[in-house]
C-alpha cells in the first residue's frame, strides 16, 4: 500500500480488531493492583498481613468470572495457603532464591489448579471444607509466632501497579483453566512474599490465620447460593462474614507475638496515663482559678 492511498482509520480498525481484554477485566484489574499496590506500603508485618486476607481480589475475579461459589474455591483456597507455605519452605530448607521460590510456588498453583480443576468439581462442598480444616490445622503446627521485621515497599508505585494490572489480567484470561480457582490467586501473595521476605514464615502463619476468615466468606456464600439468594445477596453475606471473622482476629490478636502484646499494652498505658494526667493538670488549674476568684471578691 503506498503512502498517497494510506488512511488514518486503517490504524483505528487495525486497533478495534486488537483481542483487547474485555472492560469488566480491565475495571477489576484496576480495583485490585491499587488495592495489592497499597498493602505493600504498610509497615507493620502482622497487619499487613491480616489486610491481605481482605477480599477485595476475591470479589473482583468472582465478579468477573460469574462462576456460581463451588468447591473449586474452596480447593484454591487451600492451593493459597500452600503457595505461602511453599515459598517458605523452598527458600529455607533447600536455600532456592526467593524470585525463583515465588515463581515456581505461583505456577504450582495455576498447575495444580488446572489439572484438578475436572476432579475436585465433582467433590461434595462438604469434603473440601474438612480439606480446608486439615489444611488450617496443619499451617498452625508449622507456625510460630513472631514479631517480624518491620518493612516497606522500596519499589516505585509506577513499577508495581503496572505489573500487579498485568498478572491480574494474565490470570483472569485462565479462568476456563482454574474455574473457581481464579478467585483465590495469591494476587497480593506474591508481592507480599518479596517484601516480606524477612519474614516468610510470619507471612505463611499470619495468613493462615486470618484465611479463617476467607474460608467461612466462601461457605457463606455457598449457603447463600443454596438457599437461593439472589445476586448480588451471596457476595453481600460473604462480606458480613468475612469483617466480622477479621475484626475479631484482630480483636483477640490471633497469632500474635507476645513482645506485639507487650506494644499494644503498653500504648495503652501511655495513652491512660497521659489522660489521667490531663485530668489532673485540668483539675489543679480550676482550683487554682477557684481560689484566685475567692481571693478577689471576700
Amino acid at each position: 500500500m503506498s503512502l498517497d492511498n494510506f488512511e488514518p482509520a486503517y490504524i483505528l480498525t487495525y486497533l478495534a480488531n486488537l483481542p483487547w481484554p474485555p472492560w469488566d477485566h480491565v475495571v477489576s484489574a484496576i480495583a485490585l493492583s491499587v488495592f495489592v499496590a497499597g498493602i505493600a506500603y504498610i509497615h507493620r508485618p502482622w497487619f499487613k498481613a491480616l489486610l491481605m486476607t481482605m477480599p477485595v481480589p476475591f470479589t473482583c475475579a468472582y465478579v468477573i468470572s460469574g462462576i456460581p461459589i463451588g468447591p473449586m474455591h474452596l480447593f484454591g483456597f487451600i492451593l493459597s495457603i500452600g503457595y505461602h507455605w511453599l515459598v517458605f519452605l523452598l527458600v529455607r530448607k533447600p536455600q532456592v532464591p526467593l524470585l525463583v521460590a515465588i515463581v515456581m510456588s505461583a505456577v504450582g498453583y495455576v498447575v495444580i489448579g488446572s489439572v484438578c480443576c475436572g476432579l475436585v468439581s465433582r467433590v461434595p462442598f462438604a469434603v473440601l471444607i474438612i480439606a480446608a480444616l486439615v489444611v488450617f490445622l496443619l499451617g498452625l503446627w508449622l507456625y510460630q509466632p513472631s514479631s517480624g521485621q518491620p518493612h516497606r515497599s522500596n519499589m516505585p508505585f509506577w513499577v508495581k501497579l503496572p505489573t500487579l494490572f498485568g498478572s491480574a489480567l494474565t490470570i483472569y484470561s485462565m479462568t476456563g483453566l482454574l474455574q473457581g480457582a481464579v478467585t483465590t490467586f495469591p494476587y497480593a501473595g506474591v508481592f507480599a512474599s518479596y517484601e516480606m521476605r524477612r519474614s516468610l514464615r510470619l507471612l505463611a502463619g499470619q495468613y493462615t490465620i486470618n484465611s479463617i476468615a476467607m474460608a467461612t466468606m466462601i461457605s457463606a456464600m455457598w449457603a447463600a447460593q443454596c438457599l437461593g439468594l439472589p445476586k448480588p445477596g451471596p457476595i453481600l453475606v460473604g462480606w458480613a462474614t468475612v469483617v466480622a471473622c477479621s475484626l475479631t482476629i484482630y480483636k483477640i490478636r490471633l497469632g500474635m507475638a507476645r513482645q506485639d502484646h507487650r506494644t499494644i499494652a503498653g500504648r495503652h498505658f501511655q495513652h491512660l496515663q497521659h489522660n489521667v494526667s490531663k485530668d489532673a493538670a485540668t483539675c489543679m488549674r480550676e482550683r487554682q482559678e477557684a481560689d484566685r476568684v475567692s481571693g478577689t471578691n471576700p
